[in-house]
């Protein structure tokens, strides 16, 4: 029996990957920033995509090397017995012969099914979508009544050969866009951590849910309500800020209500129970409010410095990193000191764009010297970058464990 499941990665593929990796329990391996990974031989339940932050779709395999006809012949059987109407699209990757859609939907009529062909829509980068989107499935009930059938022609192929795999499920949109934009507390001048990103952070730490985990720059309090979203249990959420503080409150306090109400679906069944613990404190004083060795966990995203418009000269932007690095090597003295032996850190670093290049916060020296380690998520990576196209700062994504 085939058990291989291809993992459709969303825009930071490497991050994906590595989150998969994590979450699954995955030896280390080199990624190649394709857009499928794919995994044999793990038992894989549709709700996963729930928990992950990176990954748009999960589906699983139905054959491999196959000639064309071969896969209509599959999309075909694997349709036939559905009873009502029968509502089905198909994905392309390296690949694009929409053709074959009408030639399924012509094969099925002849066998006296109602059916409809969803195709996809939209454009990315300019160019037309191969891909059904979430939206398009979750909208049109697609998975419930037909399929999302994925045709890849991997590349360098010389044989003509296809692969196909059928969804099983994809990320909630819906959800995300109202953990992203319905919740009360935000501030936008000093920058919002997304939602995806925070669970994905909260995946790379290995955190157990009963881990006192501590987020020391919560800001609105994303990663405290991921974390309460995936029924993290101990949570501690620390900020400089009245106004953070504030707006860390008012969103667990949102999404508590909205899981209580099901007007978010998929949050854990024991979200509600556990301590949540709100402070007003300087990360590089931790120690003033915290006991030593009584966090497991670290998960943060600081300060990443004043926001730009582009036309900073180096000069502001080195000021800037020199403040950075002196923040942040405070913040992990404290940090070193309230943490359990062998603690993990998952904290993001600034890197900043100028002209054709970047000038980067090396935190590195000064972390190691406090005993700070790397742990390396993929194979050769000791971090992973965040970024959308033309951004101005990027974001470094480490994972640190401090020596016993």
């Amino acid at each position: 029996m085939n058990n291989t499941h291809w993992f459709i990665l969303g825009r930071e593929s490497k991050l994906s990957a590595a989150e998969i990796a994590a979450v699954l329990n995955l030896p280390l391996f080199k990624y190649n920033h394709e857009k499928i990974l794919k995994i044999t031989n793990q038992k894989i339940k549709p709700e996963l995509v729930n928990n992950l932050g990176g990954t748009i779709k999960i589906a699983e395999e139905l054959g491999k090397d196959l000639s064309l006809e071969d896969v209509k012949e599959k999309i075909i059987e694997n349709l036939k017995d559905n009873t009502g109407k029968i509502v089905f699209g198909l994905s392309f990757f390296n690949t694009d012969n929409k053709k074959i859609g009408i030639e399924i939907k012509k094969e099925l009529k002849k066998l006296g099914k109602s059916i409809r062909y969803v195709e996809s829509k939209g454009l990315s980068a300019g160019r037309q979508e191969k891909q059904l989107n979430a939206a398009q499935i979750i909208g049109n009930k697609v998975i419930q009544k037909g399929g999302d059938f994925l045709i890849e022609y991997p590349i360098n192929n010389r044989d003509r050969k296809y692969n196909l795999a059928k969804t099983i499920s994809v990320q909630n949109v819906n959800e995300w866009s109202k953990k992203d934009f319905d919740r009360p507390g935000s501030d936008s001048f000093s920058g919002m951590l997304p939602p995806k990103l925070a669970m994905t952070m909260l995946n790379l730490s290995g955190a157990k849910k009963t881990d006192v985990i501590l987020d020391a720059f919560c800001g609105s309090g994303t990663v405290i309500t991921e974390a309460l979203f995936m029924g993290y249990k101990n949570l501690i959420g620390s900020d400089l800020s009245d106004k953070a503080v504030t707006d860390t409150e008012k969103n667990v306090e949102w999404i508590k209500e909205q899981c209580k109400n099901k007007q978010l679906l998929h949050c854990h069944p024991e979200q509600s129970e556990g301590s949540i613990e709100i402070l007003q404190a300087d990360a590089t004083k931790l120690t003033e409010k915290l006991d030593s060795n009584s966090v497991d966990i670290i998960i943060s995203e600081p300060f990443l410095g004043k926001p730009l418009t582009g036309q900073e000269n180096k000069g502001f932007l080195l000021k800037q990193v020199d403040e950075l690095k002196s923040l942040y090597g405070s913040a992990f003295e404290n940090f070193k000191e309230i943490l359990k032996p062998g603690g993990t850190v998952v904290f993001v670093v600034p890197k900043f764009r100028y002209k054709d290049g970047w000038i980067v916060v090396n935190i590195l020296p000064k972390l190691k010297e406090l005993g700070f380690e790397i742990e390396t998520m993929l194979e050769k990576e000791n971090h992973i970058v965040y970024c959308r196209p033309n951004q101005r700062v990027a974001r470094e994504i480490f994972k640190f464990t401090l020596s016993p």
